[in-house]
């Protein structure tokens, strides 16, 4: 017993002098192992992180389930929010032939009540969002008016619209229901009987609205997975309130998506739907036009008939035209692009085929042995940067997720991005790394494995966009008609070029990349998007949807030297060049052989097995059952010498040969063919024991290693978000927020300095607040508490809260210090600085003034003291007995905490306070012996 103790009380000493982990040159990711375990349940997910099981939850989890919690569980945990998740109900626009409801399909007419665009716009105030905010979601949510939610960035540029529409979180019940009505018997008058209202008791109404003689059903498709099951119950009821009658058509996705989203509109009875309770996952953007487009856009095919051919499809024109000139880049700047957004965005609200209602948060559990972790003020910890950024104390980072789709989609290229964007953010996200990567802070796209500049020339005419760039004769494209790459020619202008120049590494197989990658890459790309004629084996329409507008845009390509490109191309953003950047980002995500070895089963089908393959099901990089006939592909090109035609003149048939053994080396080891390029490597895959293993990857040409991580991102090792109502949050004994009023808080810690200026003066710590929705309040209190060995030397009276607007730090407008409870203050609203509407993610911290005392000249003092120390613990160390009696224990626990608050300090100051306290008790020790 006695060495062990005077073994911590010197190790406190020697702790004096920082410590840190060696991780120079170490390349990769914190941790060295990320296991997956997916579960059909998270049911008892917050306890198993809690218990230290796991440390962490992949998947955000409701707001409730922690409300109750004891706090055994509790002080063992923090929690992420993740803001992402939308609601919105889809309605049916589908009209007949004459505009009218009346839907006529294989000869009998059916009236479809949402195909009158009053009707569907009503619905906005029929539903009131607060209601199902309070009673559905107990409060975990906020109001959505549109497709842009009110956590995003770029949110506040759209405010006005729903002010200019008249749209609240309660709606206007009274006054919809008599739209509705009004609408209604405007068609009776018009179809002369056919549709009339029925006296029936059973109506909430006293009646209900038949069609041809017919009781008038109003089919609703309601998933049953989640909240969307209620809201779907409430808003039936509300529709049932003018006299129409709901068919409540509950189930799950799989079986709904495929009624709503793969049928033509005007099916009719009984096959027929007028309403599907959608819900989408969003991530962070700093620019609208995509959501905006995708949601409200018919020409983008994902409104209802879907651009498919003898289907009906929902029409408009305005909104097409104004969405293409956003999406092409026809914009002359800024201005005249957040105006575009707005006038798109209100028709897409007027029209009403979507109607959104909430914003639900979540919050995923983490472990609080779970430090740096790199989180989405939007999306929380889902995303490719967790795992990468995450550590702990043992480098293995064990996370538990749910089992929705995880293992039903085919991992190939053709599904990559929307598996990447969708359902792989988990575990093949951290697995492939692109050229251009999202800042997950805050939206902004940065070069990641590329380096790059963008430069633009360009001028309009009407409605097109003309390059003004003159593009090298020697520039070349690929023909996907004849398989070849060809110059060409003189006479081609661009809007924009970009250069990039790559930082290539060993693929995952430990075989180099290069440009022959890249080469490659971009001609199956060409290759997969091009249908040469019916029955073409290369054509992928899936693929040719997400890439054929991307590749129209390239004018040609110079392959400048072994890792430098220039692409120029007709695309160009007002906002951001790092779009345009990102739009032609063409770094590789697998090495051309397993590309080269898939299209040759898909054209060939399995040597071994017999089988056929395609993209949209049989190919699967991680399907064991595929990987004897790719190893067999493989094998037969190393073989006859193989090398493909289009990059024959850029790699010899020994280089190709040694890149198809190490795949085929990687697949007889690891049983599946994912090689890609990212900081992680898929070691074990398992859907039948549903388990996932990373493993880090160490290879010494990866660019990046766990330091760069600290200077890229912010990361934080502490979060609570709630609901605030006349009342506060506390994280920890870090932080604290209160607010007149009602509104929804995130705090977060972050463990270095967000700003990256190494300010001087502060105490060093640094806590972001993101409060996105501030209707409901009109003032905000914010708290950053401090211990005096936080001061380093500062004056305490002096202390000031300071906030970092995106380029240094300025102290706060209504700031001070409470000096009897350590804690630095600003209160903050409408009129302050930062204001209210500031409140989005923004970093604090306490600064102070230095004492006018030279700190310094305490230095020599402390290390006398030291020695001092030392010196006491060699003379107990020699008298101390086996047994040691309690009073001397503890007296030797308050000497130990005294030398370890003098460890924690960087202020010689407090330190040689705290040890002359230790050296009074080790006195008092040394004469008791």
């Amino acid at each position: 017993m006695k060495r062990e103790y005077l073994g911590m009380c010197i190790l406190g000493l020697i702790f004096l002098s920082i410590v840190t982990v060696n991780s120079e040159g170490v390349k990769g990711p914190y941790a060295d192992e990320v296991y997956i375990e997916i579960r059909d349940s998270l049911d008892n997910a917050i306890v198993g992180v809690a218990s230290g099981e796991f440390d962490m939850c992949n998947d955000p989890l409701e707001g409730t389930k922690y409300d109750s919690l004891p706090e055994t569980i509790t002080s063992n945990i923090y929690t992420v929010a993740n803001c992402q998740f939308s609601t919105d109900i889809l309605l049916n626009p589908c009209t007949g032939d004459d505009g009218s409801p009346v839907v006529s399909f294989e000869g009998t007419d059916w009236f479809n009540v949402t195909g009158d665009k009053e009707i569907r716009y009503a619905f906005n105030f029929l539903i009131n969002r607060q209601y199902i905010i309070d009673n559905i979601y107990s409060g975990y949510a906020y109001p959505m008016y549109g497709a842009v939610d009110v956590n995003q960035p770029c949110h506040g540029e759209l405010q006005q619209v729903y002010e200019e529409l008249g749209l609240t979180r309660t709606g206007d019940e009274q006054s919809a229901i008599q739209t509705i009505n009004n609408r209604m018997e405007y068609w009776a008058t018009q179809l002369s009987g056919r549709l009339e209202k029925v006296p029936d008791p059973g109506s909430p109404t006293g009646y209900w609205w038949y069609f041809d003689g017919n009781l008038l059903e109003f089919n609703a498709m309601i998933r049953i997975e989640d909240e969307r099951l209620e809201i779907g119950r409430y808003v039936a009821d509300q529709i049932e309130k003018c006299g129409i009658q709901v068919i409540r058509q509950e189930g799950e996705f799989l079986a709904l998506v495929d009624i709503v989203y793969f049928n033509d509109p005007k099916t009719g009875p009984p096959d027929n739907w007028n309403m599907y309770t959608d819900g989408w996952g969003h991530g962070m953007t700093l620019f609208p036009e995509v959501a905006i487009t995708l949601m409200y856009a018919p020409w983008y095919g994902n409104m209802p008939g879907r651009q498919e051919e003898n289907w009906w499809n929902y029409t408009h024109n305005d909104l097409d035209t104004l969405t293409k000139k956003l999406v092409n880049g026809i914009v002359s700047g800024t201005q005249e692009y957040w105006n575009l957004c707005r006038q798109s965005y209100k028709l897409g609200i007027q029209e009403a085929v979507r109607v959104f209602l909430t914003s639900s948060w979540e919050q995923s559990p983490v472990n609080n042995e779970v430090t740096g972790i790199c989180y989405n003020p939007y999306k929380g910890i889902v995303g490719r940067w967790t795992f990468i950024t995450a550590r702990t104390l043992d480098n293995e980072l064990k996370t538990i997720t749910f089992n929705i789709r995880q293992f039903s989609y085919p991992k190939n290229p053709c599904f990559l991005n929307y598996f990447l964007g969708n359902l792989g953010t988990y575990f093949l996200r951290p697995i492939c790394d692109r050229g251009v990567e999202k800042n997950p802070n805050n939206g902004e796209l940065f070069p990641f494995r590329a380096d790059y500049t963008v430069e633009k020339s360009f001028h309009f005419e009407e409605n097109n966009i003309i390059g003004d760039m003159n593009v090298p004769s020697s520039a070349i494209i690929y023909d996907p008609v004849n398989n070849v790459w060809q110059e060409v020619g003189s006479g081609h202008k661009a809007v924009s070029k970009v250069t990039y120049d790559f930082k290539f590494s060993n693929w995952h197989n430990g075989y180099p990349m290069s440009m022959v990658d890249v080469r490659y890459y971009m001609a199956w790309g060409f290759e997969w998007a091009s249908e040469d004629g019916e029955g073409d084996k290369y054509y992928n329409e899936m693929w040719s949807h997400v890439m054929s507008e991307k590749l129209n845009d390239i004018e040609g390509i110079v392959f400048l030297d072994e890792d430098t490109i220039e692409i120029y191309g007709n695309y160009q953003h007002p906002g951001s060049d790092n779009i345009i950047a990102r739009y032609f980002d063409f770094f590789p995500q697998f090495p051309w052989h397993i590309y080269e070895a898939m299209d040759y089963l898909i054209e060939n089908g399995g040597p071994i097995t017999g089988n056929d393959y395609n993209y949209e099901e049989f190919i699967d990089l991680l399907d064991p059952n595929m990987m004897p006939d790719l190893k067999a592909v493989l094998q037969h090109f190393i073989d006859t010498d193989y090398v493909p035609n289009i990059i024959e003149d850029c790699v010899t048939v020994n280089e190709a040969k040694t890149g198809y053994q190490a795949c085929i080396n990687w697949i007889a080891l690891y049983n599946h063919a994912l090689i890609s390029n990212g900081p992680f490597y898929m070691e074990i895959y398992d859907p039948d024991n549903m388990f996932i293993i990373l493993k880090a990857f160490r290879d010494p040409t990866y660019p990046y290693g766990p330091e760069d991580w600290d200077t890229m991102f912010e990361t934080v090792d502490s979060q609570i978000t709630m609901t605030v109502t006349n009342d506060s949050i506390q994280l920890r004994e870090d932080a604290e927020i209160s607010a007149n009023g009602i509104t929804t808080g995130t705090l977060a810690k972050f463990t270095t300095d967000p700003s990256r200026v190494n300010a001087e003066n502060s105490i060093e710590k640094y806590v972001d607040v993101y409060v996105p929705e501030i209707s409901c309040t009109n003032q905000i209190e914010i708290r950053v508490y401090y211990d005096e060995s936080m001061l380093n030397g500062l004056d305490e009276n002096s202390l000031k809260l300071y906030w970092y607007d995106g380029n240094s730090w300025k102290e706060c407008s209504n700031t001070g210090v409470n000096t009897v409870e350590n804690y630095v203050w600003a209160l903050v609203d409408d009129t302050t600085t930062p204001s209210l509407k500031e409140l989005l993610g923004t970093p604090f911290s306490g600064f102070g003034n230095p004492l006018t005392a030279k700190i310094v000249s305490f230095k020599p003092v402390v290390m006398h003291r030291l020695n001092e120390v030392n010196e006491l613990l060699s003379e107990i160390e020699e008298k101390l007995p086996d047994n040691i009696s309690e009073d001397i224990q503890a007296l030797l626990d308050k000497a130990q905490e005294h030398i370890d608050n003098a460890n924690k300090t960087g202020n010689p100051v407090y330190a040689n306070n705290e040890l002359l306290k230790a050296i009074e008790l080790l006195n008092d020790i040394s004469t008791q012996l």
